[in-house]
């Protein structure tokens, strides 16, 4: 018996030639890949056993890179709140400058000390609703809500700043018992005692933001850190600054006719001023708290990240030499094969007669 062997047709080796060339150009895709990023362009394929740990440093730099970002915008917060701070001091100090002269008696400037205590005021609560992200920076938790309202502006209570004090004030000063008794109730009313009148709390008249005594606003700055930073316009260096700024704004000094009563309600008042400045002095140095330990959280991730950046590389790099050696000889076997694939594409039968 007589065995043939059957030869291939042009086609069938021409269709073959094709799927060659597809395989050759994923190839040298893939190769190229490598070469420009220096990367596997499958690690997780050409890695084997050590993929798993791969896939771990990916995922553990994802989280590092992500910190490193959230922290920097809450940089960017923590500096625009010490801007507040600077700012809102800076008026409290001139007002106190204004106003120490006239805190026993009568003095230059007394006549405008309520003029400038309801500037001042205002400009301060201003400052407390400031934005950032399009949340307020001190209305805590409650974030949407604002923190301190300006002096004649209801803010949702149905009384003013002004209103309260006015309610307080009733027919004004008349000796230094009725100032005494009257500058108490205005202690109550900051301090959100049970025993002030109902209705003129500090947090149902002048703020409007969370409450103190609940959760602060925080933020995880890395995997084992939650940092709570917030600062409010009900803390005491708030409370105490806006106290004696209102009780100067609530009345005109130059009209208190009893000297007690004059001594008793203004020193009062600049006092509290007083208090307030060194209040805001402290939640800067609160803040600056919060700052450095933004910033060393920050340095051990930018390092981490350094760390772990470098053993992806040795995980899932190529060698550029070896990559571009492996692109030459995948380029070459491509050309061969396209110029056979040419040839053969072009035979016909008319090549065999």
């Amino acid at each position: 018996m007589t065995y043939g062997i059957l030869p291939k047709s042009t086609f069938q080796a021409f269709t073959t030639r094709r799927d060659i060339i597809g395989q050759l150009n994923a190839e040298v895709n893939r190769a190229s890949t490598e070469l420009s990023t220096g990367r596997h362009a499958d690690p997780y394929g050409a890695l084997g056993s050590k993929a798993a740990r791969a896939f771990n440093v990916g995922a553990e730099l994802q989280r590092t890179e992500s910190f490193l970002t959230s922290n920097k915008l809450l940089e960017s917060q923590f500096d625009t709140t010490a801007t507040v701070l600077q700012d809102l001091r800076t008026i409290a100090e001139e007002f106190l400058a204004f106003s120490v002269g006239s805190r026993d008696s009568e003095g230059a400037t007394t006549s405008e000390l309520q003029a400038a205590a309801k500037a001042a005021f205002t400009q301060i609560a201003n400052l407390s609703n400031t934005t950032y992200a399009g949340k307020k920076l001190f209305s805590g938790v409650a974030a949407d809500q604002p923190a301190l309202t300006e002096w004649s502006r209801d803010g949702g209570a149905g009384l003013s700043p002004e209103d309260a004090m006015a309610a307080v004030l009733g027919g004004g000063l008349t000796t230094a018992a009725d100032a005494a008794a009257k500058a108490d109730t205005v202690d109550a009313m900051f301090a959100s005692d049970p025993t002030a009148p109902a209705g003129l709390r500090f947090e149902e008249v002048f703020y409007y933001g969370a409450d103190g005594t609940g959760p602060r606003v925080a933020a995880q700055i890395d995997a084992d850190t939650r940092l709570s930073y917030g600062l409010q316009a009900d803390d005491q260096g708030f409370r105490d600054l806006m106290q004696g700024l209102a009780m100067l704004a609530g009345t005109d000094a130059s009209q208190i006719g009893d000297e007690g009563a004059y001594s008793e309600w203004v020193g009062r008042a600049v006092d509290k001023v007083s208090e307030g400045v060194g209040g805001v002095l402290d939640m800067e140095a609160r803040l600056g708290f919060s700052q450095n330990r933004l910033e060393l959280a920050t340095e051990r991730l930018s390092e981490r990240r350094n760390v772990l950046t470098s053993e992806r590389s040795e995980l899932e790099g190529v060698d550029a030499y070896d990559a571009a050696m492996r692109l030459t000889e995948l380029e070459s076997r491509l050309q061969a094969t396209y110029t056979v694939t040419a040839r053969l594409g072009q035979l016909s039968f008319l090549n065999y007669l």
